[in-house]
């Protein structure tokens, strides 16, 4: 069968700041954001971090732990799309709006969802929604319109050969 990510997950666009609201400190009335500098390598690197006041930080927007943070928009091609799970327990984390959100729906699928953002097939469904723009941008209905093939047996999803890892 095949299934969209959209299917698995909802993808939510990150936090639009001005300059103006970023602390130059964290507090408890603060939120750490990531932003695509953070991630590398699939993990996120807690370096260079944004701290902006929580008032303007939506609940959905608030990172839970499992989640992904999805580099959507970056200068270079090569970076767009990139991502890395989210392994905290805090609630004081959210991500920048040049990335979003990727929340599984079903925390039993988190594994299997990372699996699908570091394959070769998502790898190529991000440069098909790259091509031809000149600007390095992904919608939230790229990524969750972005289709794999897998078998769902006795509720386990496992994906069919073709989509092999980087």
């Amino acid at each position: 069968m095949a299934g969209g990510l959209g299917d698995l997950g909802q993808c939510i666009r990150g936090i639009s700041y001005k300059p103006s609201q970023v602390k130059a400190e964290e507090t408890q009335e603060t939120v750490r954001l990531y932003r695509s500098t953070n991630i590398q390598d699939g993990e996120i690197v807690e370096e260079k971090l944004i701290f902006l006041p929580n008032s303007i930080v939506s609940k959905e927007r608030i990172l839970h732990y499992g989640d992904l943070i999805v580099c959507m928009s970056n200068g270079s091609k090569a970076l767009v799309g990139k991502s890395a799970p989210f392994r905290s327990e805090d609630n004081c984390h959210s991500v920048g709006s040049f990335c979003a959100i990727f929340r599984t729906r079903d925390p039993e699928l988190r594994d299997f969802v990372r699996f699908l953002f570091q394959s070769l097939v998502y790898d190529r469904h991000v440069l098909l929604a790259l091509a031809g723009s000149s600007i390095n941008n992904l919608k939230n209905s790229d990524i969750e319109r972005m289709c794999f093939l897998f078998l769902s047996i006795n509720k386990r999803l496992l994906l069919l050969p073709i989509s092999l890892t980087r």
